[in-house]
């Protein structure tokens, strides 16, 4: 089984929009994305908004460049796009805020993912992390944030 990558320009704004999902703030996990040579974060940052999707720029160490970016809307997350332009990552907030899920999966053997998206359901979107992990994304129905021990 082989997994959708995020990063296709050609494809972002469809794929960012089949997760985007209208819910209040919440308290969950974080996503990264590592941008591209020739993208900025105020180029994604308005592919995600235009979706309702609210983002923050990270930066190489994987550390929000910002304060409080847990509480980003769409407008603050606008109003910094241009301020973090040269940003190297992006991230935004799983759960109610955006109402994206992440399904985290810490193992490079794709069968793992297979399992877990037979576990959980199926989505078309996903990506490998740069530690060759996975990670596949649905929209978020009110689940809790589980870490299994």
């Amino acid at each position: 089984m082989k997994s959708p990558a995020l990063s296709r320009p050609t494809k972002r704004s469809e794929q960012i929009a089949r997760l985007a999902g209208k819910a209040p703030a919440g308290r969950n996990s974080i996503f990264l994305k590592v941008i591209g040579m020739n993208s900025s974060f105020d180029q994604w940052q308005a592919d995600y908004a235009a979706h309702g999707v609210a983002t923050f720029p990270v930066d190489a160490n994987k550390r929000p460049m910002v304060s409080r970016y847990n509480q980003f809307g769409l407008v603050a997350s606008s109003q910094i796009a241009s301020k973090f332009a040269s940003a190297p990552a992006i991230g935004f907030m799983c759960g109610r805020r955006n109402g994206i899920t992440s399904l985290d999966c810490d193992s490079k053997d794709e069968r793992v993912l297979a399992d877990a998206l037979n576990r959980h359901g199926q989505t078309p979107l996903g990506a490998r992390t740069g530690s060759g992990h996975f990670q596949a994304w649905c929209r978020h129905n009110g689940e809790r944030r589980r870490i299994p021990a």
